[in-house]
């Protein structure tokens, strides 16, 4: 994967805001996760014990991905890692809204955290292997953190509009986006391999 990785302009300002693009929506529902447990509590009905229930279920699919992809990304291809994480990341959210039981709801949860485990530990390689690392691993996390932020205060009033459902429909929309910056990163890997 990292020689796959190295063909491509890792210091191209679309390499690396697309990035920092993914791992925000990556972690979006970890960044903002107190308000979709309170939201799991008063939308859909689960007990507190239950909404932590399905809040680690999502949590486990994250480190899961995190400890494989340490141990076997150097023999993968990191656009089929990419793709598969996204596909995961935005089945599990499709499912999520189908869900109505603890249980069903936190194995779709689980999911979308494989998917998300993927595309924070994919990046976070990417992010290291630039020529000035520190400064974008800074921007990303100052992303991450600005998502946080804005997400947690406009919280409230979109579950007053939406409902949770709704609120995973609006991440999933910014995982749909994030398919755009997939294709990006690639187009860039086949521009710098020629």
């Amino acid at each position: 994967m990292l020689d796959a990785l190295m063909t491509t302009d890792l210091d191209s300002r679309k390499t690396i805001w697309s990035t920092i693009y993914l791992a925000t929506i990556g972690a979006s529902v970890f960044i903002v996760q107190p308000g979709f447990i309170q939201g799991m509590v008063e939308h859909l009905g689960f007990s507190p014990q239950q909404a932590g229930f399905v809040a680690s279920a999502e949590i486990w699919g994250i480190a899961v991905t995190t400890v494989v992809l340490a141990f076997t990304a150097h023999k993968l291809n990191w656009h089929w890692v990419l793709m598969g994480s996204l596909l995961l990341f935005i089945g599990g959210n499709l499912g999520s809204l189908i869900a109505t039981e603890p249980n069903t709801f936190g194995t779709w949860r689980f999911l979308t955290g494989l998917g998300s485990g993927g595309l924070v530990s994919l990046c976070f390689t990417i992010i290291g292997l630039t020529g000035n690392p520190d400064r974008n691993f800074g921007y990303l996390i100052a992303w991450v953190l600005i998502f946080g932020a804005i997400g947690l205060w406009v919280m409230p009033t979109l579950f007053a509009f939406v409902g949770i459902k709704g609120l995973i429909m609006f991440l999933s929309c910014f995982q749909w986006a994030a398919c755009s910056a997939c294709i990006t990163c690639r187009s860039q890997a086949r521009n710098i391999s020629r």
